[in-house]
């Protein structure tokens, strides 16, 4: 017997078809966070009256990271890691910066959710004052909640 899986709803951002030689069929997608390619697959056969599976996968964007930024593991083992580590604000550069006051930095770093002042995103990060990365973000009742919070400094 088969599980029959609950359809949830995914982001699809773009959907591009780069080949088709039957029964191959190459695209490109840019989607949310959570979409599965690999249902994305079945589904797109299940649609054209058949069975669809992939047969590779690769990802080329995480956020705005892309394969040019990439390195090998050649690349690592002869220049050094330290040579291509980025700073850790470089993974969040697109989402909402939030400088925060010292007392909003203690909250957060203690766990306690800060007041909001717009509920235009749904996540952020807060900043403190001298460009320090302090916790990531996420807006729930008119207030930032902290998901991640970076204690920065010796322990």
């Amino acid at each position: 017997e088969v599980p029959e899986l609950p359809a949830r709803p995914v982001q699809i951002h773009t959907f591009t078809v780069t080949d088709w030689q039957s029964p191959q069929l190459l695209f490109d997608v840019t989607c949310g966070k959570g979409t599965y390619i690999r249902s994305l697959a079945r589904d797109i056969g299940e649609l054209c009256g058949s069975a669809g599976h992939l047969h590779a996968l690769r990802r080329t964007q995480v956020g705005t990271f892309t394969l040019a930024d990439s390195v090998t593991l050649a690349q690592l083992q002869s220049d050094g890691v330290s040579q291509h580590l980025q700073p850790t604000q470089t993974a969040v550069a697109d989402w909402l910066q939030l400088t925060v006051s010292d007392g909003e930095q203690a909250r957060l770093q203690r766990g306690m959710a800060i007041d909001a002042v717009s509920a235009d995103h749904s996540r952020a990060v807060a900043i403190s004052s001298t460009g320090q990365l302090i916790a990531v973000l996420e807006y729930h009742a008119a207030q930032w909640h902290p998901r991640k919070v970076f204690q920065w400094g010796e322990a």
